[in-house]
């Protein structure tokens, strides 16, 4: 006759149990520092080529407009930079309880644009640019320029950093006449009122050709024997310096100054992620109960990133 074995009713001891524990927590955390390691190169990735499809579409822009410059030799201001150290060039800006910080916001002396700061409000660039082709019925007035504002006109919209692309339409460029001269040209009374000379200063919020845009700046060269010479922001011996806050090209004007028209631009943008977004919506205006940690320069410059291109002026002077 067979006997029959129970089968065996031995259980783990402590110490099985112990070593069982340890290995899967040592499993878990290790997929679970992969899958924090995956998402945070994920949400890196994702955000670069956010950031890169806007800046593509940004510079494009840009060097279109440039590339069609206009320069007269007739004594006006055909082109102007600003870099702002405040912001109320517009009156549009809206400030919030932590802004961006005057002193850390001012570098236009490094090696790559890339590493500069263009002040508290980015650069304020204005110039005309031919839409049509060799027709002074076809220039337009354009304007660049960064303001901290609401992205729509909704009750409520959330406030962000917007690039306004402001063009004045080609009649009333005309009668505000080719001079951008601040002093005495035809475009120094603010307006939002679309196709007025005075977006110039106040551009209207239907002319947002970016957002999340924190930083915009621009270097002009001349082409010499040995290569580029800067011109601005430049001392007149060629080197880049915090000085020259405004350049004014004038050419051709008796009495005056000239100013040597640049042939090449380099353009730069520095723009936030979505990331960079959330923590410094948080950081400018915290919810309640929020304690702002760290600095605005710090939240940005590790949640940015930073495009530039150099753009050949093919416009002559006449």
């Amino acid at each position: 006759m067979t006997s029959f074995r129970p089968p065996s009713s031995r259980a783990f001891t402590l110490l099985e149990l112990l070593v069982a524990v340890t290995v899967g927590a040592f499993v878990v955390a290790l997929l679970l520092s992969v899958a924090i390691s995956a998402s945070s190169l994920w949400t890196r990735a994702s955000g670069r080529v956010a950031t890169a499809a806007t800046a593509r579409a940004v510079l494009d822009q840009i060097e279109s407009d440039l590339q069609g410059a206009v320069f007269r030799e007739d004594g006006n201001v055909w082109l102007a930079a600003s870099v702002l150290t405040t912001t109320t060039n517009s009156g549009s800006w809206l400030n919030s309880s932590a802004s961006r910080p005057a002193t850390d916001s001012l570098v236009l002396t490094a090696p790559s644009i890339e590493d500069d700061r263009f002040g508290v409000g980015g650069t304020w660039l204005r110039f005309f640019t031919d839409v049509g082709g060799q027709s002074t019925a076809n220039l337009r007035a354009v304007a660049y320029q960064i303001v901290r504002r609401a992205q729509s006109s909704a009750p409520g919209a959330e406030v962000g950093y917007l690039l306004f692309r402001s063009v004045v339409s080609d009649a009333n460029t005309f009668a505000a006449g080719y001079n951008l001269d601040p002093a005495g040209g035809g475009y120094r009374t603010a307006s939002a009122t679309t196709g007025n000379a005075g977006n110039v200063i106040r551009p209207p919020l239907d002319t947002v050709l970016a957002d999340h845009v924190v930083d915009f700046g621009v270097r002009f060269f001349r082409l010499g024997p040995d290569g580029l010479k800067p011109l601005f922001p430049a001392t007149s011996a060629g080197e880049w310096s915090n000085a020259e806050l405004v350049h004014l090209v004038r050419l051709g004007a008796t009495g005056t100054t000239d100013t040597a028209q640049p042939e090449v631009a380099e353009i730069m943008i520095r723009i936030l992620t979505e990331e960079g977004v959330r923590l410094l919506r948080n950081f400018e205006s915290p919810p309640p109960g929020l304690v702002r940690t760290g600095t605005w320069w710090e939240i940005v410059a590790r949640h940015s990133h930073v495009y530039s291109r150099r753009v050949v002026l093919t416009q002559g002077a006449s």
